[in-house]
């Protein structure tokens, strides 16, 4: 960090050390910097949502990528239940998509995609629907199956204790319907969570495609920019020099006139 503390550092110095983190060890400290630039860019009023690229300053264009660089560190951190962790890079990236389609950074043909969906082909998203509805009623069947298991167990301890004559196939089942019910249940959670797992995956491999396109975009930008301000000085030194040569040649034929002229 340099001695500074994160809340003593300038916006341009915190930027660029979180952009470098990327080790596993770091990556919680690298998402609350991005956090608080985040925070001091919304403070400092760099955008508005009434600007497109062409209000933006060239030197605030890289804090556009907060968003996206924020997502790319939270996806890496490191815990059991990755589900949350992928949900949260996801609404950063929809986010930083968002923004970047209001500045008119999005290309046309990216839009398009957009607005089609973007998760796949229509045939692709049936066919997902499809599966879970599939494995839904497997689930309900096993489930209805185990009840009425409970059930007849019911009738067959009822009927024991009067003594009663028990109908076929109401005899004593053991009593293991609970910890299948459970089994059950896990299974269709853990397949449920794995399904939604692929399909934000799904939806990150999409905005992580459109965000290349626009980082491209920005530091062709940038790069534009610079070049610009480059050939802009080496113009202004040109034109000093040249100025300086005419006013040297103009001195050599009229030379300013001494006191012997004067009286």
């Amino acid at each position: 960090m340099g001695g500074l503390a994160m809340e003593e550092m300038p916006l341009s110095a915190l930027f660029e050390q979180a952009r470098k983190i990327h080790l596993a060890d770091v990556v919680k400290k690298g998402c609350e910097m991005f956090q608080k630039c985040e925070d001091m860019i919304g403070k400092l009023a760099l955008f508005s949502s009434n600007e497109t690229k062409e209000d933006i300053s060239t030197n605030n264009l890289k804090y556009l990528l907060e968003p996206y660089y924020l997502a790319e560190l939270t996806e890496k951190i490191i815990q059991d239940d990755r589900i949350p962790i992928v949900k949260a890079s996801y609404a950063k990236l929809k986010e930083f998509f968002s923004f970047c389609e209001a500045m008119e950074l999005v290309p046309d043909e990216e839009l398009e995609a957009s607005s089609r969906g973007g998760s796949g082909a229509p045939a692709d998203r049936r066919a997902l629907k499809i599966a879970r509805f599939k494995r839904q009623k497997a689930v309900e069947a096993k489930l209805l199956e185990i009840k009425e298991r409970k059930e007849r167990r019911g009738r067959s301890t009822k009927a024991s204790a009067l003594s009663t004559p028990v109908e076929s196939g109401e005899e004593d089942i053991p009593d293991d319907d609970s910890e299948e019910e459970r089994e059950v249940c896990n299974e269709f959670e853990i397949q449920s969570v794995d399904q939604t797992f692929k399909e934000i995956l799904r939806e990150n491999m999409f905005l992580v495609t459109i965000t290349s396109t626009i980082i491209s975009q920005i530091i062709v930008i940038e790069f534009a920019s610079i070049f610009i301000s480059s050939v802009r000085l080496d113009l202004k030194k040109w034109v000093t020099t040249r100025l300086l040569g005419l006013l040297s040649q103009v001195a050599t034929r009229f030379p300013y006139p001494t006191n012997q002229f004067y009286p």
